[in-house]
């Protein structure tokens, strides 16, 4: 399409941009766009490469991921047009947050907003987005959604697809076997407190859509409010029913 039209600009999906990175004819065609430039190595697409001396960029760790930080600095004045806006400031966060490029230094990709941090009750941070992504690369899955600030441990909500919804509890549990490998994966790299369990996994209604932004990605805070009934029912059975346990252990052992 690049090739043949009279474009000025394209969106495209990830996986049409990691294409496009790896074909030598099609980075020739991108320099007809007026919106775009490309450097570095092909691979590298999703990463950007910041130099700390010239901006004085601060990359501050927040759980697994770096929060973006200007921190004004006299010799960085002429790249820091933030602190013209606010002059008040000695430090601005962009509240974007990013993961380190494995091998190459100041190579950084964009992973989301530090607004997405799930906060445990005891204060540990939790990043559920890998959680998310591999969750929702299962063919019957539309989108997820990970929760649990301000509680012990992180819950799931699940959309499926239009034509695997369904209200059947044993088809669900079935849905929750079949999606688990993916769960797993996650799993394998999170910590403790990251750990997904089976029981913390329910599903979204068909009546009651996840929250969509223009951008195609989940809105986290209108959709958490949606569900806020159905995640406050489900710690609290959970809840009650470690209780139960217990009572019932007390009451053998006396």
């Amino acid at each position: 399409m690049m090739r043949f039209a009279d474009i000025d600009s394209a969106s495209c999906t990830p996986a049409v941009l990691e294409e496009l990175a790896r074909s030598p004819d099609a980075l020739v065609n991108l320099r007809g766009l007026k919106h775009i430039a490309y450097v570095g190595d092909h691979e590298d697409w999703s990463y950007v490469c910041i130099n700390p001396l010239l901006n004085g960029i601060e990359m501050r760790p927040v759980a697994d991921l770096f929060e973006l930080v200007y921190v004004r600095k006299p010799e960085c004045v002429e790249f820091q047009g933030v602190f013209k806006v606010f002059p008040h400031l000695l430090e601005y966060s962009m509240r974007d947050l990013y993961s380190k490029h494995p091998t190459k230094p100041h190579h950084w990709k964009h992973e989301g907003r530090k607004d997405d941090i799930i906060v445990f009750r005891n204060g540990a941070k939790f990043n559920p987005m890998l959680h998310e992504r591999s969750i929702a690369q299962h063919p019957k899955v539309h989108a997820c959604l990970l929760v649990g600030t301000g509680r012990g441990r992180p819950a799931a909500i699940i959309e499926l697809h239009p034509q695997y919804y369904t209200e059947d509890e044993s088809a669900r549990k079935a849905l929750v076997k079949e999606l688990w490998p993916q769960v797993r994966k996650a799993n394998d790299v999170a910590d403790t407190a990251g750990q997904l369990e089976q029981r913390y996994v329910i599903f979204a209604n068909r009546v009651k859509p996840f929250e969509i932004g223009l951008k195609g990605t989940v809105q986290r805070y209108t959709t958490t409010q949606l569900y806020m009934q159905e995640i406050e029912d489900l710690y609290t059975s959970i809840a009650e029913g470690g209780l139960s346990t217990l009572f019932q252990t007390e009451a053998v052992m006396s």
